[in-house]
């Protein structure tokens, strides 16, 4: 087993002259008018992609040094990256997936990485490609194992977001069932990987591309390793780190809400009292889940804070996002009725894919992880 670094300090170089959120803001009304042609034939946003590339979003997480301005890296531009996150899961959920995929990946390389693999997906960004992290699996999983060129990985993935499309992903693979994973950036042109879209059958999310992905004996080099075996569960930046996902979602609340308003206007029904009371209470909780996700993006982002309070600060805001989005969704759908069911009413989408995108994993693991958490404080 070869001997990693657990973190790959980065130089502080001063920030480039470049506003994301302003770049962002150019974008989103393009996406999402092409978020409706996507969502209709399934596939991938490539025109949304090219739209976030040629505005500077893709290379933006990147180290100042590699022409980015460290977008999620740097403790002061975690505030900007919750914006342009927001704005794009309110003009696109599942573009919105695919660039927090994204994110996240640069973030791992850029913590745990060389300059090499860093290299490496700085020139995919250049040549409008995302890069994504693929976690889930199937029981048997990404087994790992060593050999005289790196690592050879065999197995599967699930629900790979950016399948067919992402050419060089964040993976993880263990050497056994519940050993600690590693993470391995494999390239997807390489003999023995082959893509499986036909799956993906789900009510919401059509235009992510996800699929599942098989690697049959493939090798990666070590220089296409991040960190060590077990980085990747490191506390607090992978529970804390659940909280880019709230803001693209959040997104999509603000745009649910939006729509409902335009709904109960133009059909004349925000004369009735119990649609407005409706109304009222969903607009309400979309403000409380706004402040959360302001709330868990600073705990997570704390530098000082203690581990297990950030990342559990993040499982409290979890579940009690869900809980105010769904009952935003009820309220959304019992006003608006069945049209909000019915393509393309834009509504019916937004609805879809937010429903498909709130099923995150451990939701109950986060909230039982919170609970235990908090009655340890107390009993201090």
């Amino acid at each position: 087993m070869c001997s990693l670094s657990m973190t790959n300090p980065q130089p502080i170089l001063p920030v480039p002259a470049f506003d994301p959120v302003a770049a962002m803001a150019r974008c989103a009304d393009a996406i999402f008018v092409q978020d409706e042609r996507t969502d209709a034939i399934g596939g991938f946003p490539h025109d949304s992609v090219a739209l976030l590339a040629d505005a500077g979003l893709l290379i933006a997480p990147f180290p100042v040094h590699m022409g980015g301005s460290a977008l999620g890296s740097r403790e002061d531009s975690i505030a900007v990256l919750r914006d342009v996150l927001t704005m794009l899961g309110n003009a696109s959920q599942a573009v919105g997936r695919l660039y927090e995929g994204h994110v996240n990946a640069i973030i791992l390389a850029t913590r745990h990485g060389g300059e090499a693999i860093l290299a490496e997906l700085a020139a995919e960004a250049r040549a409008g490609r995302l890069s994504g992290v693929w976690n889930a699996e199937p029981q048997a999983g990404l087994r790992l194992s060593r050999c005289d060129n790196g690592w050879q990985i065999d197995g599967q993935k699930i629900y790979c977001s950016g399948a067919g499309t992402i050419r060089r992903p964040v993976v993880t693979a263990a050497r056994e069932a519940g050993a600690p994973p590693l993470m391995l950036v494999p390239d997807m042109t390489t003999p023995g990987v082959t893509v499986d879209l036909s799956a993906w059958r789900a009510a919401g999310m059509h235009g992510s591309m996800t699929g599942s992905v098989a690697f049959r004996a493939v090798v990666v080099p070590d220089d296409a390793v991040l960190g060590s075996e077990g980085t990747y569960y490191q506390a607090p930046a992978f529970a804390a780190g659940a909280w880019r996902v709230l803001a693209v979602q959040l997104g999509a609340l603000q745009r649910v809400i939006k729509l409902h308003a335009a709904f109960l206007r133009r059909s004349g029904r925000e004369r009735e009292p119990v649609l407005r009371s409706r109304f009222a209470d969903a607009a309400a909780d979309a403000e409380l889940a706004r402040l959360l996700v302001v709330a868990a993006a600073a705990h997570a982002e704390d530098r000082s804070a203690a581990p297990a309070d950030a990342e559990n600060y993040v499982n409290m805001a979890r579940t009690a996002f869900e809980r105010l989005a769904l009952g935003i969704i009820a309220a959304t759908r019992r006003n608006v009725g069945l049209s909000s069911f019915v393509a393309p009413n834009p509504i019916d989408r937004v609805l879809r894919d937010l429903e498909t995108y709130l099923r995150q994993p451990f939701l109950d693991v986060s909230r039982d992880s919170y609970a235990l958490h908090l009655l340890a404080k107390e009993a201090c």
